[in-house]
Order: structure tokens, then C-alpha cells, then sequence
């Protein structure tokens, strides 16, 4: 195994009294990776941690030193807080807020909430501490953070894992805390893509997407300099992106979040808009080459594991949204 995982593994025995924690992340593939910077050091800091998510549940056999859960639905956060000692909640968490009915103050004395770069400040300072109670209760107390918000909005040229990291020392009172969140490749991993260039050629927002023309051009100018590329899409969008590479270029098929991690952690590099697939890129220490639509390189949400290398717009074109791929060349993301 690499050293680069080796001094972040921290299984817990179900045998030993640790105190239990849930971590219950956003719906996103990305926010989910950088809510784990705040997991993993309660893992390493002795807290037995459960995350739940529905993306990286589907990555059990790469993050073994969690219990990975299911994203909880509407009715059932009231009888998850009684299974841990405490449970933390991204406020934009799936299943808080479903047809209109929001239940995030109805629960906000009994769960206590942090928010990535949006949080409601009237979700500060809810958590009823009388339910802190029995030996764990001191050790708890002190992961109660006064503040939800992990962006601090001083530091503007950090990126969000900066800001997560600094989260747990400030906030939640961790020592020793890391950047790291404990990925590692499963014993069975099998380098199939090695010496490969992924693409992949979309993300959640279709407004985060370079032009699907220029992924092709690109590809093409790679692969005749002697490097394979190969396409991964999500399952819904494989057969018309079959369509528009007409057998030009090999699109894996991928079921789940762990088949995108075993592709993208056996090839030589990953290219991509901004999306999960950046973060799991950074995460997992790839080379990741990031084609974003804002002009600055001190990118919020920029990939904030292993740096990966940014690629902006020439011209500043925020003000129409739909404008900026026309100024990111192929020549240039090639270079």
C-alpha cells in the first residue's frame, strides 16, 4: 500500500467503547469527499464514525475505516440520533428539506448542523447539551462548534478542504488534523487503465461543461501522440455519448462511484470539468487536469488534495453563464 494511505487508515473495533459519531453529508459526489476531511479526523482522533451518504456508501471496499450508510430519509433522522452520541449534518443533506416541508429547526436540538459555504446562522448554538450525558459526555461537548460554517470567509484564497481542515481544529477542537481522508485502493484493484488519459466529459451542472466537441478534439490531438483515451459518463448519459463518439474512442460502462475510482486510480491522468470526479481525482493523489468556468486559479472549490492544474477562461464571462467555454481553446488544455 502507499505511504500516502498508510498513516490514515485508523480501523475502529466495534469491541472497544469509542464514542460514536454519524456524519451525514450532502447529496454531492465532491461535497461528500470534503465532508470527509472532518470524518476522517474524528476517526483518527479515536470516534467511532458512520458517514451517510449515498455516493460514497457505494465506496466501502476504498474507505474501510468508516461505517458507510445510506442517505437517511425525512422520518428517519429523529431515530438516527439516538443511535450515535452525536450526529452532524450538512444543512443541505438529502431528505431535510422534501416537498417543502422543512425540518431542519424541528431537529436542530437534537442534531447539530455545519454547512460547507452556505449555512443558516439561526442553526448556530440549537443543540440541547442536557442530552449529552454518560462518559463521553465532556468529549463530545467539545465537537459542538460555535460556528456551522466551515468556509471561513477571511481566508478568501483557500480552498474548501483548507477550510475543512481548519474546521476541525477550530471548531471542532481536534488535534494532529490532516487533509487526508483515508482512501485507499482495495487489495483487488486491477490496473486496467494504466497508461490511459480519462476523460470525463461531464459534471452535475450542464453549465460546468466544456463543450463535448473540444473533449473529442482533445482527445484526439492525445491520442496521437501516443496516448490512450478512454470516456467515462454517468450510466443515464453512455448511450448518447456512444452516439457522439461513434467507436472513435473506448466509453467505459460504470455502475457505481467505486468503478469511476478504480478507472480514474489506474490511469496515467484524469481531465474533466469541475465535478466529483476532480475531487475523487485529488483524493486519490491522480493528476487531474480541472477545465473550470471561473477565471481565477485560487478557486474556491478547486481540487484541494494533490493540486491539480486549472484551466479558466481567457476572458472573465460570468456574467453570461453559457459563454465561457468558447474561451478555453483545445490548444490550451492540451499545453
Amino acid at each position: 500500500m502507499s505511504h500516502i494511505y498508510s498513516s490514515v487508515v485508523h480501523n475502529k473495533s466495534m469491541n472497544v467503547n469509542y464514542p460514536k459519531i454519524g456524519v451525514v453529508t450532502s447529496s454531492k459526489l465532491g461535497d461528500s469527499l470534503i465532508t470527509l476531511v472532518l470524518a476522517n479526523n474524528l476517526n483518527r482522533s479515536d470516534f467511532h464514525v458512520t458517514v451517510f451518504s449515498d455516493s460514497l456508501s457505494q465506496m466501502r471496499d476504498w474507505l474501510p475505516q468508516f461505517t458507510l450508510r445510506s442517505s437517511l430519509k425525512q422520518n428517519e433522522y429523529s431515530d438516527t440520533v439516538s443511535e450515535y452520541d452525536l450526529l452532524l449534518v450538512d444543512c443541505q443533506a438529502p431528505g431535510l428539506i422534501d416537498q417543502d416541508v422543512d425540518i431542519r429547526q424541528n431537529i436542530s436540538s437534537s442534531v447539530v448542523f455545519f454547512g460547507l459555504s452556505h449555512f443558516d446562522a439561526n442553526l448556530n448554538c440549537k443543540y440541547d447539551l442536557s442530552l449529552l450525558i454518560g462518559e463521553h459526555a465532556n468529549r463530545i461537548k467539545r465537537l459542538i462548534p460555535r460556528n456551522g460554517l466551515i468556509k471561513n470567509n477571511k481566508k478568501r484564497n483557500n480552498s474548501m478542504v483548507d477550510h475543512a481542515v481548519e474546521f476541525c481544529s477550530t471548531q471542532l477542537s481536534l488535534s494532529n488534523v490532516i487533509s487526508d481522508i483515508g482512501i485507499q485502493p482495495p487489495k483487488n484493484l486491477k490496473n486496467l487503465y494504466r497508461g490511459c488519459v480519462v476523460i470525463c466529459p461531464t459534471s452535475g451542472k450542464k453549465r460546468k461543461n466544456w463543450f463535448p466537441s473540444k473533449f473529442i478534439a482533445l482527445s484526439e490531438i492525445i491520442e496521437k501522440k501516443g496516448k490512450k483515451c478512454v470516456f467515462v459518463v454517468e450510466p443515464i448519459l453512455q448511450e448518447a455519448w456512444k452516439k457522439r463518439l461513434g467507436g472513435r474512442f473506448e466509453i467505459i460502462e460504470t455502475r457505481d462511484i467505486s468503478e469511476l475510482a478504480s478507472i480514474i486510480f489506474s490511469s496515467d491522468m484524469l481531465i474533466c470539468n469541475d465535478s466529483g470526479s476532480a475531487h475523487l481525482g485529488s483524493a486519490m493523489r491522480k493528476e487531474v487536469v480541472c477545465i473550470i468556468s471561473r477565471c481565477s486559479l485560487n478557486y474556491l472549490w478547486r481540487p484541494g488534495w494533490k493540486p491539480g492544474i486549472l484551466v479558466p477562461p481567457s476572458l472573465p464571462s460570468r456574467a453570461i453563464p453559457n459563454l465561457w467555454p468558447f474561451f478555453i481553446s483545445v490548444k490550451r488544455v492540451f499545453s
